[in-house]
């Protein structure tokens, strides 16, 4: 038998690679020009929808209400507390810290000058907060995410040291006044736009620490917790996943992805060059707008228990997978595939958002059970053996369930006069308890680190300690 190789059979094995790859690369390109074609197609729609796709159209939409005058009055607010909220750059000890009347505070005099300088500040705040027209704050598109809310975070900060002047001063009446400013503030950018969606979560999830912490001590009268409890639990501050999806789709579409083409690409830092280094791909950028497209529209189901382990992660990771295998392209080597890199660069959302959401809610159920059973104490003199007695001051099953349908840690001194209240870290660890765990994490040989974070301790009366 022969070992030589044909003339046509050496041709065609000659020839069979380059024309191979010519085809894929005829096919690659003629796939990226009906990517191209398809997502300017769908972006056209979305704006016949009333969806703005520029950022012309974006910054419209977010200043349709506010008059200049107003927008300047707010800027000018804004401005002066950050100037005020800059005399802290250097790091006070226990600045940041609730001290009670009966305890010593070394940041009392620093504190009492920032309050000084601040005083006009939040004067006008309070006057703003009564117009008619929604708080404003200053937008702007960077690198793909709109920026704002900075300066309004400055105010919160102002805000907060009132709070600890009042707190340590034992005027529980001044406080409660300047939780009230916060929650108005809150509730008032939740009336506007979308865009401030951010700003309103933080301020929401600062609000609900700072209650947390005070809660810890003998402080608030009985109608003053009912207060505080309605500060929590107000419908307003409920998280709009299908809104902040929405507000996703916006700021995607009108950060232009598909300039970002060549090897200097258009936002020229590293990070962007690291993740699109050969430039966006029209198949990637179609399959995140039809990501966040269907993101945006599909109804948030109602509230179910979420059961922790290894199936649920397993079916989110096998719905991305399924997202990701209809965006692989052989062009756009080497992120051929919507990877999880590009997906942050551009922002994408998945069930992590809607997990975040959930820890919103976990979180407002944990600091209600706090205020709860502050207000069980102040009723009957001591702590309850269990978290279901909370009922008898108004307080639900729901209050103490987690997403998960898991109940918050609780454990109470045999006296009654100490309690400590944990939720969960939503991190767990191989080395953990399933679930809350039933010790405190301050008492367990893992994740005590954790302590600080998700316990609340909380003393008895003055009396007692």
């Amino acid at each position: 038998m022969s070992n030589r190789m044909s003339e046509r059979t050496f041709r065609a094995a000659m020839w069979a690679p380059p024309v191979l790859l010519i085809a894929l690369l005829a096919w690659g390109f003629t796939c990226e020009r009906w990517a191209t074609s398809l997502y300017h197609e769908r972006v056209t729609a979305l704006a016949k929808d009333g969806v703005p796709v520029t950022s012309t159209a974006m910054l419209k939409k977010y200043n349709t209400d506010v008059s200049a005058d107003h927008a300047l009055q707010w800027k000018q607010l804004l401005d002066a507390a950050s100037h005020v909220q800059a005399m802290n750059r250097d790091s006070v000890a226990e600045m940041e810290d609730i001290v009670p009347e009966s305890e010593p505070w070394q940041a009392e005099l620093f504190a009492e000058a920032i309050s000084e300088q601040a005083r006009p500040v939040l004067s006008q705040l309070r006057e703003l907060l009564e117009s008619d027209q929604p708080v404003w704050q200053d937008a702007h598109l960077e690198r793909r995410h709109w920026s704002t809310g900075y300066e309004i975070r400055s105010l919160r900060w102002l805000l907060d040291n009132e709070f600890r002047l009042a707190f340590h001063a034992g005027d529980s009446q001044r406080a409660l006044e300047t939780l009230q400013t916060v929650a108005k503030l809150r509730d008032r950018i939740d009336q506007q736009n979308e865009i401030l969606q951010s700003v309103r979560r933080a301020l929401s999830n600062e609000l609900n620490k700072t209650i947390r912490q005070s809660v810890r001590f003998p402080f608030w009268s009985e109608p003053e917790l009912g207060e505080l409890l309605r500060l929590v639990l107000a419908t307003n501050s409920d998280v709009n996943v299908e809104a902040l999806n929405q507000i996703r789709l916006e700021r995607f579409v009108t950060s232009y992805p598909l300039k970002d083409t060549g090897r200097w690409v258009q936002f020229e830092d590293d990070y962007t060059r690291d993740v699109l280094p050969f430039g966006a791909s029209s198949v990637h950028a179609l399959a995140a707008l039809d990501w966040l497209k269907s993101s945006a529209e599909t109804a948030r189901p109602p509230r179910q228990s979420r059961t922790r382990g290894r199936s649920t992660e397993s079916k989110e990771r096998e719905a991305r997978t399924e997202t990701i295998d209809q965006s692989r392209s052989l062009v756009a080597i080497p992120n051929a595939t919507l990877n999880s890199r590009l997906q942050s660069h551009w922002n994408v959302p998945d069930q992590w958002f809607r997990n975040q959401a959930d820890a919103y809610q976990d979180e407002r159920r944990w600091t209600s059970t706090g205020v709860y059973l502050r207000k069980y104490q102040v009723v009957h003199g001591e702590y309850p053996t269990q978290l279901s007695s909370l009922q008898s001051v108004g307080a639900t099953p729901e209050s103490w369930t987690h997403s998960t349908g898991e109940q918050l840690g609780y454990r109470v001194d045999r006296d009654g006069k100490a309690a400590v209240l944990w939720t969960d870290a939503r991190n767990n660890y191989a080395e953990d308890e399933k679930g809350v765990g039933s010790i405190p994490y301050s008492e367990r040989n893992w994740g005590a680190g954790r302590a600080d974070h998700y316990e609340l301790w909380l003393r008895g009366d003055a009396t007692d300690q």
